[in-house]
C-alpha cells in the first residue's frame, strides 16, 4: 500500500483514500494542488489549459518527473477510457447521464 504522505520541495502531500492522488494546500486561492501536477510545474512551468499530466507508469504514489507526461486532454481521456473494463464503462456513462438530467433538471 502506498505512504499516506510523500514529500517534495518543502510541502507534505497528502494521499487521498478516495482517488489515490497525493494533494497539498497551497497558496493559489487556497485550493489543494495534485502532487503530480505541481511537481510537472516545479520542472516546467504551469499547465498549459486543454492538457493533463499523465503518469506513464499508472501509479499515482510514482511522481518522479520521469514518470510524468504532458497530454492534451482529450488524449489523456481517451487513453485512461481505452484502459477500462465493459463494467467501468457502463459505471462511467450511467454517472455521466446522471449528472446530464441533473444539470437540466430533468427527472429521471
Amino acid at each position: 500500500m502506498p505512504e499516506k504522505f510523500q514529500f517534495f520541495d518543502g510541502k507534505r502531500f497528502t494521499r487521498d483514500g478516495k482517488t489515490g492522488y497525493y494533494l497539498c494546500a497551497t497558496a493559489d486561492e487556497g485550493k489543494r494542488k495534485r502532487m503530480h501536477v505541481y511537481v510537472w510545474e516545479y520542472f516546467n512551468g504551469p499547465v498549459p489549459k486543454g492538457y493533463h499530466i499523465h503518469h506513464m507508469d499508472g501509479d499515482k504514489s510514482n511522481n518522479n518527473i520521469k514518470n510524468l507526461q504532458l497530454l492534451l486532454a482529450t488524449e489523456h481521456e481517451q487513453l485512461h477510457g481505452s484502459m477500462l473494463t465493459d463494467e467501468q464503462r457502463d459505471r462511467a456513462r450511467k454517472k455521466y447521464r446522471k449528472s446530464i438530467y441533473q444539470s437540466e433538471g430533468v427527472a429521471q
